[in-house]
């Protein structure tokens, strides 16, 4: 008597990692869009222009655009880990 096991996402979890996927993808635009709704709020209770929010937002996005290539060659090339392996100890 042979014993399946039933596998809770069916026979392949490429619909689980898809979801995964948009979910990280949403939630990192909605962060990047959060100094938009925010600069309003900080004008007024910090009292800072309006310019200077829009300016800090703009070098984090910039910056966020330069490093990204070196960080995706530095992955490619096994220098830079993101997380360690199952073998690897810490």
């Amino acid at each position: 008597m042979a014993l399946t096991a039933r596998r809770p996402f069916g026979q392949n979890y490429a619909w689980v990692v898809v979801g995964a996927t948009f979910v990280s993808l949403l939630a990192a635009a909605g962060l990047r869009a959060a100094p938009s709704v925010l600069m309003q709020p900080l004008h007024s209770a910090f009292g800072w222009p309006v310019s200077e929010i829009s300016a800090a937002a703009a070098v984090g996005i910039f910056l966020y655009g330069l490093v990204g290539p070196f960080a995706a060659a530095l992955i490619v090339t096994g220098e830079l880990t993101v997380a360690p392996d199952a073998g690897e100890q810490i």
